[in-house]
């Protein structure tokens, strides 16, 4: 559902056909993960998981359970479209995989995941280490646009403009909001994965691409 301030009507517009029909954007960042040192991101690697480049991908490996691993592109942005090839290799199917935005120094970031299961999630995480949901259910929900299983490749997709953010899957817009929240209006962007009661999770992510909104 999307809050209509007749402001943002326009852009809302603009950024829909965008997505539709696709528009020339300057190239901001753009990773095909071709090389083993990508020394644009940040891989953490510890006993709960690891972030790495193999095979022409990034690869988060997440070992514990109720744990998210991220990989970090060390420069912040405030506007963008952002998308991304992702899919999730091996782990249960409820084990989610996506992108983190405008993330802070303190750990506080907008989180747009999906699950191997076919559920999105739009959330947000403070410093302290809360959270809140922004679907208009509450809760995760279910999408036909995202492909399920071990191996499916999903094209992830968020386009961004101040509080106009607009979500993505395989080029089908699952929520838009006009009226975003704007607690964090800048910061990096990071590649994640995570996993609820069981472990073992892998997801792999490639033909990373940010263009100016």
């Amino acid at each position: 559902m999307i809050q209509t301030n007749p402001r943002n009507v326009l852009l809302i517009l603009l950024l829909l056909a965008c997505l539709s029909v696709g528009c020339r954007k300057r190239v901001l960042a753009a990773d095909d993960f071709g090389s083993a040192d990508s020394t644009r991101w940040i891989l953490e690697e510890d006993v709960y998981g690891r972030a790495y480049v193999e095979n022409s991908q990034l690869l988060i490996a997440v070992n514990q359970a109720e744990t998210m691993q991220y990989a970090t592109f060390r420069q912040p942005y405030a506007d963008f479209n952002l998308q991304v090839d992702a899919k999730l290799l091996n782990g249960n199917l409820d084990s989610s995989y996506g992108i983190l935005f405008r993330r802070q120094e303190g750990g506080a970031f907008y989180r747009f995941a999906i699950t191997g299961s076919g559920l999105f999630g739009i959330e947000r995480r403070d410093s302290a280490g809360s959270w809140e949901i922004y679907n208009d259910s509450g809760r995760w929900q279910r999408h036909a646009a995202i492909n399920t299983g071990l191996g499916q490749t999903n094209r992830l997709r968020i386009s961004a403009l101040g509080s106009i953010v607009i979500f993505s899957v395989n080029d089908s817009v699952i929520y838009r909001n006009d009226n975003f929240d704007t607690t964090f209006q800048t910061g990096t962007i990071a590649l994640s994965a995570g996993s609820f009661a069981q472990p073992g999770v892998l997801a792999a992510f490639d033909n990373f691409s940010l263009t100016e909104p």
